[in-house]
């Protein structure tokens, strides 16, 4: 195996987020299966397969959000388009 590459992750969350720590959000998450999602860049990408190794590991169910996928629904909401 060779390392072709490293990436930084950022967490990020609302303010009013029910969580204040790292600790915290993993226990929300795991007290509120499937009730939040993440965003990445496309399946099979960098941060989708990472989150999904880090999710994984820590037992949680968390709903991925292809960003691509999310900006074309945004593009045919706000047009019309369905």
């Amino acid at each position: 195996m060779v390392q072709i590459s490293k990436a930084a992750f950022v967490l990020c969350a609302a303010p009013d987020f029910p969580a204040a720590s790292a600790r915290e959000l993993i226990a929300n998450i795991k007290q509120n299966p499937d009730k939040y999602t993440y965003g990445h860049e496309g399946v099979g990408g960098m941060l989708h397969l990472g989150a999904e190794r880090i999710f994984a590991a820590l037992g949680l169910a968390v709903r991925a959000c292809d960003a691509t996928t999310s900006a074309v629904e945004s593009g045919r909401t706000v047009s019309g388009i369905r």
